[in-house]
């Protein structure tokens, strides 16, 4: 059966993006080359290639699994912040000149596109996202006020005389350095994420970060810089790149990627770069903040960045440590589960195995007695062909809570050995106190009379045998114990049933 979210390349929308995008691209090609001092050109296609791509996005974003549909929303609010940075630039280039405003506005655009990227690529993969998604978000926010008081050195409300002294090879540093990161990054996270969306989706980013950052070095720094270039220069082509191939990367990498179990090294790396990178990015952009100016807001930036990351890690550690009580919890409760009878709640043969043992090597080392008590219910296949089966499982529960309650000493523990069967282990318990306890329960039984008219003694009875085995030697063994309490029990039965017939061992005996 074909995945719900299958869709065929020949009818899917998607790949009539990619020709759309092929087009686009042929488009500026030939106007590079025929009016290359036509200024709107460059951004009119870096435009429209960012407008496909956003679409491409949101269409992606609609269809995928919703613990990756919010990274793909992030990547479009990337591409729209493009898209404000180059219509800043036209507005500047055809409608008003003198706009040192539309300038400022787009060096912040193109610093804060970088920060959907950051907080869709360093956010850890998890189940429960949301206080993290909150904090990283805050986090965000933070970058963006420290951006602010970057670009707006004297806090007017006026942007007269301020605006005029944007940073851009500040911004142009900052750019490339966080997009490097980001697709370092994110090509680790293909090889560290689990679910094959989310390494489908940092493949995709990586791609177009990997293109887009020697694409804008070269545009910026060399085309405009230092060549000096025609506006609109069949060069700026190369910008086109790292869209296009971001629009063909998604349809064509829909179904290659498989879900894979990280390797421990390369989950280390990851989440310590979910962690630590937009940290250290905030502190970076704090200290470009603070540099000549603002020393006040650089110590309350500080104090939030610092606290924030307390908020963090402070939440990590409660969402450890909560695992760890549900693990210890789940242990806990498969173990007992593991130990127990399901029908009467006593210990099981499983618990007995490896419980008495430890006991008769504690009487071995205390030089001191330990006796054993095997009871079987006297006619229980009658009992529960003349009754039902529901009749008998309510026997074997009422008869269990009834011996529970016979036993006085902390050591002492009934088990419920298979069937009609139960096993009493009397740890430091000699002929006298096994004899007590084996009557105690007999009485018990007859005083309760639980009706068994297939019996001949017409009430539910029980045949016990046991064995008390004083001062045990390193020649014995707790098989023993068991084999000489089976037998007392065989005997029992032979004399009759409802007996109890109880032997004692001495300790030279093997």
């Amino acid at each position: 059966m074909s995945h719900p979210l299958e869709v065929s390349r020949e009818g899917s929308p998607r790949f009539g993006f990619i020709w759309a995008a092929l087009s686009l691209v042929a488009l500026h090609l030939c106007l590079g080359l025929l009016v290359p001092y036509v200024m709107f050109i460059t951004p009119a296609a870096w435009i429209t290639m960012y407008a496909l791509a956003t679409a491409m996005t949101l269409l992606e974003a609609r269809e995928v699994p919703a613990r990756t549909r919010w990274r793909w929303r992030l990547v479009a609010l990337h591409f729209l912040l493009a898209i404000g940075s180059f219509l800043s630039i036209l507005y500047v280039e055809y409608l008003s000149h003198q706009s040192s405003g539309a300038v400022w506005l787009n060096g912040l655009l193109r610093s804060y596109r970088t920060l959907p990227l950051l907080l869709a690529v360093c956010t850890p993969e998890e189940e429960d996202r949301r206080v993290n998604r909150a904090l990283d978000i805050l986090q965000i926010a933070l970058i963006a006020v420290i951006f602010f008081a970057l670009f707006t050195p004297n806090l007017q409300l006026s942007l007269q005389g301020v605006i005029a002294q944007l940073p851009a090879d500040l911004v142009n540093r900052y750019s490339y350095s966080v997009s490097t990161i980001l697709a370092l990054l994110a090509f680790i996270a293909v090889f560290t994420a689990k679910t094959a969306d989310s390494r489908m989706f940092h493949g995709v980013i990586a791609l177009y970060l990997s293109i887009s950052v020697p694409a804008s070095i070269w545009t910026n720094q060399v085309l405009i810089r230092t060549w000096g270039v025609p506006p609109s220069s069949v060069l700026f082509v190369v910008g086109d790149l790292s869209l296009l191939a971001y629009i063909a990367a998604v349809p064509l990498s829909r179904g290659r990627f498989k879900e894979k179990q990280p390797g421990l090294p390369m989950l280390f790396v990851r989440l310590a770069a979910s962690v630590f990178l937009p940290l250290l990015a905030m502190l970076a952009s704090m200290l470009l903040a603070v540099e000549g100016h603002h020393p006040v807001l650089g110590v309350v930036f500080g104090v939030g960045a610092m606290a924030l990351y307390g908020l963090r890690a402070t939440y990590g550690q409660f969402r450890l440590l909560l695992a760890q009580w549900d693990l210890r919890s789940t242990n806990e409760r498969l173990e007992m589960l593991s130990q127990r009878d399901p029908l009467t709640g006593l210990y099981n043969r499983r618990w007995f195995a490896e419980q008495f043992p430890v006991e008769w090597r504690r009487a071995q080392r205390g030089d001191q007695p330990i006796s054993l008590l095997l009871l079987d219910v006297d006619h229980f296949k009658l009992y529960n062909d003349t009754r039902g089966h529901a009749e008998g499982d309510f026997c074997l529960q009422t008869i269990a809570t009834l011996l529970v309650d016979q036993l006085s000493s902390l050591g002492d523990a009934l088990v419920r050995w298979g069937g009609e069967e139960f096993v009493v282990m009397l740890p430091a318990t000699d002929m006298d106190g096994m004899r007590t306890v084996a009557r105690r329960m007999e009485d018990a039984l007859a005083e309760l009379r639980l009706p068994h008219p297939a019996s001949p003694f017409g009430v539910v009875t029980v045949s016990i045998g046991g064995v008390t085995w004083f001062r045990p030697d390193g020649a014995t063994n707790p098989d023993n114990l068991v084999m000489r309490a089976d037998a007392a029990l065989y005997e029992a039965k032979a004399m009759g049933r409802n007996r109890i017939h109880l032997v004692r061992v001495p300790a030279s005996a093997a």
